[in-house]
């Protein structure tokens, strides 16, 4: 199945507002810290899991980054 890069924007674009909601964290480094995710990698690779609501893809990207210990370096 092809990647919906317009469903991939609007994903992008959710994780990075709750990021920023939930860190205070500025645009630029929220945005950074979702492109260079493991999850992102993931939502191209595989177009089903586009299909998941974006809490739930918000917790995986933030399990991810306790996991990695870069949940503190978001600002």
């Amino acid at each position: 199945m092809a990647v919906d890069y317009k469903i991939l924007d609007y994903t992008v674009k959710a994780l990075v507002e709750q990021l920023m909601s939930r860190y205070k964290s500025s645009f630029d480094s929220s945005l950074e810290m979702v492109l260079n995710s493991q999850l992102y990698a993931r939502l191209l690779e595989n177009a089903h899991l586009l299909e998941e609501g974006d809490i739930y893809l918000f917790q995986l990207l933030v399990k991810e980054l306790k996991e990695k210990g870069l949940e503190e370096t978001i600002k």
